[in-house]
C-alpha cells in the first residue's frame, strides 16, 4: 500500500488553511502514528511552496493513544524536516491530554535534536507562538 493509498484509507480527517504567516492543519479523528507523520511532512510541504515560515497542527479533535514511542518518533521526524528541506520553517502542535502528554516528551526530543518547535494545550498560546515566530523571520 503505498502512502496514498495509506492516507485515503485512514480514519483521519483534516482541512488545511492558509494564514498570513503560516499553514494551520485541523486533523479529526483516530490517531495513527504513521498517517500523522505523513501528514505533518505535507504540512510543510505546503507552508514551503506558500511561502509561510511556520506550521500550526491541531489535533484537539483527534482521540486515540499515542505511546511513548510514537512521541519519539514524532519529535524525531519532526527535527529531521526542519534539519532538511523545511529549515526556517517553526512547527507548533495544539491539542487536549492525555494525546498531549503534560511533560511535553515529543517536543523535548525535538528540541533536543534542533527542531523549532512547541506544543500547546491553548490554541491561543500556540496562535501567538506561531504568529511571534513568522515575525522573528521577517525581521531577520
Amino acid at each position: 500500500m503505498t502512502g496514498d493509498e495509506k492516507l485515503r484509507n485512514m480514519d483521519i480527517g483534516f482541512e488545511t488553511e492558509l494564514k498570513s504567516k503560516y499553514v494551520q492543519v485541523q486533523f479529526r479523528g483516530t490517531f495513527d502514528a504513521d498517517a500523522m507523520l505523513q501528514m505533518f511532512e505535507r504540512a510543510f510541504q505546503l507552508a514551503a511552496s506558500e511561502g509561510r515560515s511556520a506550521v500550526l497542527v491541531d489535533v484537539r479533535d483527534m482521540t486515540g493513544e499515542f505511546s511513548t514511542m510514537d512521541r519519539f518518533s514524532v519529535g524525531a521526524h519532526i527535527a529531521e524536516l526542519q534539519q532538511g528541506i523545511f529549515r526556517g520553517i517553526a512547527f507548533a502542535a495544539v491539542g487536549n491530554e492525555p494525546l498531549v502528554d503534560p511533560q511535553r516528551f515529543a517536543e523535548t526530543v525535538g528540541r533536543n535534536r534542533g527542531a523549532d518547535a512547541r506544543v500547546f494545550t491553548d490554541i491561543d498560546e500556540a496562535v501567538d507562538w506561531v504568529e511571534k515566530k513568522s515575525s522573528d523571520v521577517g525581521a531577520r
